[in-house]
């Protein structure tokens, strides 16, 4: 876990009279350890990656929407090609509302739900929304307050409404954060389907139905994604040669993967370190 937790401040980005901030966020890379003073929502719409939320981590997809609260420390590591939105608010602005104060409150719980996954038809409508969002909030336009808090309580009322079949999420999202845990601690190992199935408490053909369902992908493909994002981290160090790098995720040689990562990036492990 990282060494340094920074909190971020809601009154930094919009005035008090009006709690609510958001913004799209393209090539984010790896984001730090931190946390807010209100709730954040970010939605994924494009591309993938990994966030780590009180040390789980969670696989980042198009159509996810995260909540996280202001106990809730998380990190990111995203792809280039990953783009979402961030919108922070406070929620005792809405919470005159019994229905969305119930909302907000059950995000608080210990045990409450950290992710809505929605299929790609509901995922362009929550980008829409969104995209206006950002729009009225900096644009000035008369009204845009009026509509901008329109145009969030339509997304809480999506959430409200969603169900969580979709790709799988629910009911149990505790078992695929362990399998996550597990692969995030072994990457320098060879890390098999059976393995992970015994960490999920499923059987082997049901685990890869369910992590198909969660990722949109094979565990194999999971973590050979995930070894080359950490491979990029660590090329970033200069000092650290590309056959230890090649050892601590677990390719049997430098060959073995240079010939991986050019299969995921186009570029050899030096070709990448030479255009930073």
């Amino acid at each position: 876990m990282e060494s340094v937790m920074h909190c971020y401040h809601l009154g930094d980005y919009c005035k008090e009279e009006f709690p609510v901030a958001a913004w799209q966020v393209r090539k984010a890379g790896v984001i730090p350890l931190h946390r807010h003073d209100c709730v954040e929502l970010m939605l994924v719409t494009r591309g993938s990656g990994v966030c780590r939320i009180n040390g789980s981590p969670y696989p980042v997809l198009s159509g996810d929407l995260f909540v996280l609260c202001s106990e809730d420390l998380h990190s990111y590591e995203m792809e280039p090609e990953c783009v979402f939105y961030n919108i922070l608010f406070d929620p005792a602005f809405f919470a005159s509302d019994p229905e969305l104060a119930a909302l907000f409150d059950g995000w608080t719980r210990r045990d409450s739900r950290k992710l809505y996954s929605f299929g790609a038809g509901e995922a362009d409508g929550l980008e829409a929304l969104a995209a206006g969002l950002v729009c009225e909030l900096t644009g000035g336009a008369p009204g845009a307050r009026l509509l901008a808090r329109s145009l969030l309580t339509d997304l809480f009322v999506r959430m409200l409404r969603h169900d969580g079949t979709e790709r799988g999420v629910a009911p149990s999202p505790g078992r695929m954060s362990a399998v996550m845990a597990y692969i995030d601690r072994h990457l320098a190992e060879p890390v098999s389907v059976r393995k992970l199935a015994e960490t999920a408490g499923m059987s082997p053909s049901a685990f890869r139905a369910a992590f198909r369902r969660w990722t949109g992908g094979s565990a194999t493909g999971y973590i050979s994604c995930l070894r080359i994002r950490r491979a990029r981290i660590l090329l970033e160090q200069r000092d650290l040669p590309i056959g230890e790098i090649a050892l601590q995720l677990g390719y049997f040689d430098a060959c073995h993967f240079s010939r991986a990562f050019r299969a995921r990036t186009g570029l050899s492990p030096r070709q990448y370190r030479a255009r930073l």
